[in-house]
């Protein structure tokens, strides 16, 4: 019986899942890639992302625009809004959205999409997905240091809408009927919902909104807030 934690991509069909989690992303993309060579799929996943309004971050290896012309893919992510992290030693791929997470030997380069012989994983299982995230925020976003950019117009008002909503910090929202409570992780819903809730227990429900910002998200009991929330990104 197949293991259906996970899919199996190879070769032709790893830059192609790849650009499939950036087109199926509803909320945020984070792309870790120690090297750049956009091409133009990528770069029209990436614009057709942020025209959704989704937030697009990158992490690449600190020493990427120092090999050969890269730096004018770094330029271009800059004028996009993307937000640009660099660590130092990056040797992970990973591609993420809310609901997918893609392990990968591929990196972001236009021959690597048609000439490697790569191999790509997409985990199923919610746990794993989990810890790959947490790793990418704990091991390697938090000792990256940021690129400056210039966000897009519709960044900035993304930005504003979420501060005016919670400008205090200390308000949080109700993971399913988005009304506002207090902020506390360990109590991320309203009692009514929380009613509805303790009847079964299920702390991997999916819910409706994220306890921290509100937004629209994937999230559960366990998880309760959205990962820009989680990072620290937004």
């Amino acid at each position: 019986m197949a293991d259906e934690s996970l899919r199996v991509h190879f070769d032709e069909d790893v830059a192609s899942n790849i650009l499939r989690v950036f087109d199926d992303a509803r909320e945020y993309v984070v792309a870790v890639s120690p090297w750049l060579h956009l091409w133009g799929h990528a770069k029209n996943a990436i614009k057709k992302a942020q025209k959704r309004k989704v937030d697009v971050f990158f992490v690449i290896r600190r020493d990427n625009d120092a090999r050969d012309n890269r730096s004018a893919d770094l330029k271009w992510l800059q004028q996009q809004g993307v937000t640009v992290f660099q660590a130092e030693g990056l040797h992970a791929k990973i591609f993420f959205n809310e609901e997918t997470v893609l392990l990968t030997s591929m990196n972001l380069l236009s021959g690597s999409s048609r000439n490697s012989l790569e191999v790509a994983c997409t985990l199923k299982d919610k746990e794993s997905q989990h810890q790959i995230r947490r790793y990418v925020k704990q091991s390697v976003i938090e000792i990256a240091g940021e690129i400056v950019r210039q966000p897009s117009a519709g960044r900035v008002a993304k930005a504003d809408t979420s501060k005016s909503a919670h400008p205090a910090g200390l308000r949080g929202f109700c993971l399913r009927c988005q009304k506002q409570i207090g902020l506390d992780e360990s109590r991320p819903l309203c009692p009514n919902c929380y009613g509805e809730w303790k009847q079964w227990r299920n702390r991997d429900y999916m819910e409706k909104f994220c306890h921290k910002c509100g937004s629209p998200s994937v999230t559960s009991f366990r998880y309760p807030t959205c990962y820009p929330c989680f990072s620290g990104l937004r």
